[in-house]
């Protein structure tokens, strides 16, 4: 009785913090005037989830016996799939609506309109991209960009595409866990909450959704949670190639998640997935982009380190004297200017070195928990809860924290509920 109790303590406190990380994106954010209350409860959301999760992995609740239906496996399927295709009828019908309302402006949506265009006409496509007061010099990674083909072709507005890939991977999740056989009223209430927020965020941050294309990315880590939980190698290395050319935001994570893998199932496991990656590369990004353009790759970086440079110390990107994006981010970033502010290069020099050691520290405090839970818990489920953690971290000590980037660690919160649903002990998920 007593671990049931603790059990739905640490449900309780799950299912908690990820409302906390929806209040304080959604509702706090735009309206708070002190820049560190947003990432420190971020912060105490993300170690809440990390420990409630990992207890949920140790001692998962019976939920067998949650709510059973006699509900024949057809009528399963026909009552969630109707719930998901009325909830993603809405969806769509008010992107209708809100993108009329919300034109495209520069940059990264004309960027990405640069890239499929110049592909599709055989032209150069890492070359400067000329805007009416400013050139960008291409920076994004081409599975950023590559899957917008699809809209440019069907000639519509390229932001419906990031929420399509999300509805589709969160389908993916669902029906996975309809063959589970994961109680029914749990599985929708789990799998169908991203459309809850979906409709807020249109709400409440809009400008958060109509100026960027952060849900491609977020697919894609929602594909390779859903790689890892069915412990699909093909998957995860077709995945992990879509995160590493999209966003790489798992930096430290992806090499500790390699070492486990070694560890758990021999070095030739992950040695191969290793060699597909770098061929993957090779081939998608390398043999077509760099070798034809190799000034490509670090003309971009060094355009990402002049925004950054701009954003910190130029006065058109500050309010009061403080960089907007520090001001209105979700990182702790701004110690860092507050410190300098009579130097903010040197300030982001500080943030850099801090995010770097920061994210990497991170990493190595997670392979020192699998250490000590690798017997109790099944790795391929801690590998989606340390992912969770990382990203958060690594995005609370950002240097260049905008908004709309914190999107993907709160939505892989999703995952680690999805894959408790079905429970996570060692024998349970082997």
């Amino acid at each position: 009785m007593t671990k049931q109790i603790l059990g739905y303590t640490a449900l309780v406190l799950l299912l908690g913090c990820i409302g906390l990380e929806f209040y304080a994106y959604i509702e706090l954010r735009p309206q708070d005037t002190g820049i560190y209350h947003t990432p420190t409860l971020f912060l105490i959301a993300s170690m809440g989830i990390f420990l409630s999760s990992l207890y949920l992995a140790f001692r998962p609740l019976q939920v067998d016996n949650w709510l059973r239906y006699t509900v024949p496996c057809w009528g399963r399927h026909a009552i969630y799939w109707t719930a998901f295709a009325v909830l993603t009828f809405i969806l769509f019908s008010k992107l209708v609506a809100f993108f009329d309302e919300y034109e495209i402006t520069p940059d990264i949506v004309p960027a990405l309109q640069y890239y499929a265009r110049r592909l599709l006409a055989g032209e150069k496509v890492y070359a400067p991209m000329p805007f009416e007061t400013w050139t960008v010099i291409p920076n994004y990674l081409p599975l950023m960009w590559l899957p917008y083909i699809i809209p440019e072709l069907l000639q519509i507005d390229y932001r419906f595409l990031p929420f399509a890939l999300t509805v589709i991977a969160i389908g993916f999740w669902a029906y996975h866990l309809l063959r589970q056989q994961v109680p029914l009223a749990g599985l929708i209430f789990a799998t169908l909450i991203p459309f809850y927020l979906f409709f807020q965020m249109i709400e409440k941050v809009p400008n958060d959704l109509a100026h960027n294309a952060e849900f491609t990315p977020i697919a894609f880590y929602l594909f390779l949670a859903l790689a890892i939980w069915r412990k699909s190698r093909t998957w995860m290395i077709i995945t992990i190639t879509l995160c590493l050319l999209s966003r790489i935001a798992f930096s430290f994570w992806l090499p500790m998640f390699f070492v486990i893998l070694w560890i758990e199932k021999g070095f030739s496991y992950p040695f191969k997935m290793g060699l597909y990656l770098l061929a993957g590369i090779f081939f998608i990004y390398v043999l077509p982009f760099v070798i034809p353009d190799p000034d490509s790759f670090l003309a971009g970086a060094s355009y990402y380190e002049k925004v950054a440079s701009d954003i910190w110390t130029q006065p058109w990107h500050a309010r009061e004297g403080i960089p907007v994006v520090l001001q209105e981010g979700t990182s702790f970033a701004y110690y860092f200017f507050e410190q300098n502010s009579d130097q903010p290069a040197l300030g982001l020099v500080a943030a850099e070195k801090f995010h770097f050691w920061g994210s990497l520290i991170t990493a190595v405090f997670l392979f020192g928990i699998y250490l000590l839970v690798r017997k109790k818990i099944n790795f391929y489920l801690y590998g989606i809860i340390s992912l969770k953690f990382y990203l958060a971290i690594f995005y609370l000590l950002m240097h260049t924290p905008f908004a709309y980037l914190y999107q993907l660690p709160i939505f892989m919160s999703f995952p680690i509920l999805w894959a408790l649903l079905k429970g996570g002990t060692v024998n349970q998920l082997k």
